[in-house]
C-alpha cells in the first residue's frame, strides 16, 4: 500500500490482512526511515515519524572515451536513486564535465550514453559527500537501448500510431482471439525499460493507437562507419499486422548520405520481440561518415491493426556476428524457399499451401513484380528471368518472413 501525507503531514493507510509490516517513509531532502508495525484486524495503529533533514552537497563527474581518455561532449547522464526518490539528469560540457548543485546521500543507478559510444550502466553506487567525483568511461561504437534520448526522431504521413520512445503500456493488449497485439514491455535484458513503439496505447482498446492512413518513419542520428572493416546493422523488432496484407509492412532501410536502399521487410505478425537481426551493410551500399538507418511502419490500405516496436539497435564488426536471421537465408521460415541463391538466369520458389501472393522489391524499395500463387499444396514457381543482373531483391510473401535473393 502506498499513500501521501496531506498539507498537515497526516496520512492514513491499511491492509486487509493482519501481520508485521515494514513501513518506509520517503521525502526528498530528508533521510528515509523504515520501521516495523504490527497491524491487527479491528484496531487502529498510530505510527508517527519525525524526519531528519539530509545533508545537501554538490556532486560532479566527467565522461571520457575508453582507451583514448578523450572527454565526450554532449553525453547524457541519468542518476536515479534505487528507491526512486531522486531522478537527476545532466549533459556533459565540451570538456566532458557535468555537475549537480544539489545532491543527497543515497544508493544510485547511473546511466551514461552518447551517440557514437555505447551506453553504460553502473548499479548500486552509494554517493555521499565523501565520494570521489564520477569518472565514467564509454566504449566507442554504436549501441542504443533507448534508455536515454540520443537523438532519434520520427517523420510521418500517418495520422495515428506514430513512433515514440516510451516504456510500453502494460499489460499488453490482446485481440478477440486472445493473441497479443501490443508489445507490453521492452526487450528483456537490455538497459532500462524503454523502446520505440508505434503509439503507446493508453486506452487499452485494440486499434486505438495503431498505425493508420500512411507511414511513420523512425530515423537514427548520423553514423560514421568509415573505421569499420565489415559493419553489420543489428536490431530487434516487434510487429503485428492483423490483416496479413503485404501492403502493410515494417521495413528497414539504410542510407550513406547519397543513396538509400531497403534491406528488410516484415509483413506477418510475430507478436514477440524478435531474435537479433543482422544485416551486412556492404551487401547493399558503400559506407560513409553520414550513415542513417530508417524503420518504417505503414498501414496504406483499409484500417488494419498495425503495431510495431524497435529496440537495441547497433553496429557490430562482422567478426562478432554469429546468428543470421531468416530474411538473409535461402529459406524464409516454412512459407518460402528460394534456390539457387545467388542465382544466374531463373530462381526456383517453393511455397507453402497458405501462400497466395509474393511481392518482389528491388534494393531501392521499388515493386518489381507481384507473383500470384494458386495452389492447395506446396508448389514450385520459376521467376527472375526479367530481373536486372547484379541486383539484390526482397521476396515478401503474404504469409511468413521476407527473403533476400541476389541475381548475379
Amino acid at each position: 500500500a502506498n499513500t501521501q501525507t496531506d498539507a498537515s503531514g497526516d496520512y492514513a493507510t491499511g491492509l486487509a490482512q493482519a501481520g508485521v509490516y515494514n513501513v518506509e517513509v520517503l521525502k526528498q531532502g530528508y533521510i528515509p526511515q523504515t520501521v516495523q508495525a504490527t497491524l491487527q484486524n479491528g484496531q487502529l495503529t498510530i505510527l508517527n515519524f519525525v524526519l531528519v533533514p539530509a545533508n545537501v552537497f554538490g556532486y560532479s563527474g566527467t565522461v571520457r572515451e575508453t582507451g583514448t581518455n578523450n572527454p565526450i561532449a554532449g553525453a547524457k547522464i541519468s542518476i536515479r536513486s534505487q528507491n526512486g526518490l531522486y531522478d537527476l539528469q545532466a549533459t556533459s560540457d565540451n570538456n566532458g564535465n557535468f555537475s549537480f548543485a544539489t545532491f543527497y546521500t543515497d544508493n544510485y543507478e547511473i546511466i551514461a550514453g552518447h551517440w557514437g559510444h555505447e551506453t553504460r550502466q553502473i548499479q548500486g553506487q552509494t554517493i555521499s559527500p565523501l565520494s570521489n567525483p564520477l569518472n565514467i568511461l564509454l566504449d566507442k561504437g554504436y549501441k542504443d537501448e533507448f534508455v536515454l534520448d540520443l537523438g532519434w526522431f520520427a517523420v510521418h504521413t500517418a495520422t495515428a500510431g506514430l513512433w515514440e520512445r516510451v516504456i510500453p503500456r502494460s499489460p499488453a493488449i490482446y485481440n478477440n482471439n486472445n493473441q497479443q497485439a501490443t508489445a507490453g514491455a521492452d526487450l528483456l535484458n537490455d538497459i532500462g525499460n524503454y523502446c520505440f513503439v508505434t503509439g503507446n496505447n493508453e486506452t487499452g482498446q485494440l486499434g486505438q493507437a495503431d498505425v493508420d492512413n500512411g507511414k511513420t518513419i523512425l530515423v537514427s542520428p548520423e553514423m560514421d562507419l568509415l573505421a569499420y572493416n565489415d559493419p553489420y546493422l543489428y536490431f530487434h523488432y516487434w510487429y503485428v499486422n492483423e490483416s496479413g496484407i503485404v501492403d502493410d509492412t515494417l521495413s528497414v532501410s539504410i542510407s550513406n548520405g547519397s543513396d538509400s536502399v531497403w534491406v528488410a521487410y516484415y509483413t506477418g505478425a510475430n507478436r514477440a520481440w524478435s531474435a537479433q537481426q543482422n544485416l551486412r551493410i556492404t551487401d547493399y551500399l558503400p559506407v560513409s561518415n553520414t550513415m542513417r538507418v530508417y524503420f518504417t511502419a505503414s498501414d496504406e490500405g483499409s484500417g488494419n491493426v498495425v503495431e510495431a516496436g524497435i529496440d537495441l539497435v547497433g553496429i557490430a564488426e562482422g567478426a562478432t556476428i554469429i546468428a543470421v536471421e531468416n530474411n538473409n537465408l535461402t529459406t524464409a521460415d516454412a512459407h518460402l524457399r528460394a534456390y539457387p541463391n545467388p542465382f544466374g538466369h531463373t530462381l526456383q520458389l517453393e511455397t507453402a499451401a497458405d501462400v497466395r501472393q509474393i511481392n518482389v522489391y528491388n534494393a531501392l524499395g521499388q515493386s518489381v513484380e507481384q507473383i500470384f500463387i494458386n495452389n492447395n499444396s506446396n508448389t514450385t514457381t520459376e521467376v527472375g528471368a526479367n530481373w536486372a543482373k547484379g541486383g539484390l531483391y526482397l521476396l515478401c510473401p503474404d504469409k511468413g518472413a521476407c527473403l533476400k535473393v541476389i541475381k548475379q
